[in-house]
C-alpha cells in the first residue's frame, strides 16, 4: 500500500503543478529509477519536462522506484532531496542544495 502511494505521489506532482515554468518558480521532479546521468540535458525525471532545469532554485528531487548510482555530471541545484527506497548512492560532481 505505501509503495502505490509514494507512485500516486510521484504521479500526481506534475498534475499539481501544471501551468507554473518550472524553471521560474521550482518543481518537483522524481528520477526516474536505477542508476544514471544527473545533469541538464538527461532525460532522467518525471515532472514538469523530462530533464533537470538548468535554473531555479526551488527544484526538488525525489528518488524512488528503485535504488542505484546516480552520477551528477556538472553542476546541479536542487532545494529539496528525498528518498523513498533505500539503495542509492550519490556520486560525481557537487550538487547545491
Amino acid at each position: 500500500m505505501r509503495r502505490f502511494a509514494r507512485r500516486l505521489a510521484l504521479l500526481l506532482a506534475p498534475a499539481l503543478l501544471a501551468g507554473r515554468p518550472s524553471e521560474a518558480f521550482g518543481a518537483t521532479y522524481g528520477w526516474s529509477g536505477g542508476s544514471g546521468d544527473w545533469d541538464t540535458t538527461s532525460p532522467n525525471w518525471t515532472g514538469a519536462q523530462s530533464t533537470w532545469p538548468a535554473a531555479g532554485t526551488d527544484n526538488d528531487a525525489v528518488f524512488g522506484l528503485s535504488g542505484g548510482t546516480v552520477a551528477i555530471l556538472g553542476g546541479v541545484t536542487v532545494d529539496d532531496l528525498s528518498f523513498t527506497v533505500p539503495g542509492y548512492r550519490i556520486a560525481g560532481n557537487t550538487a547545491r542544495v
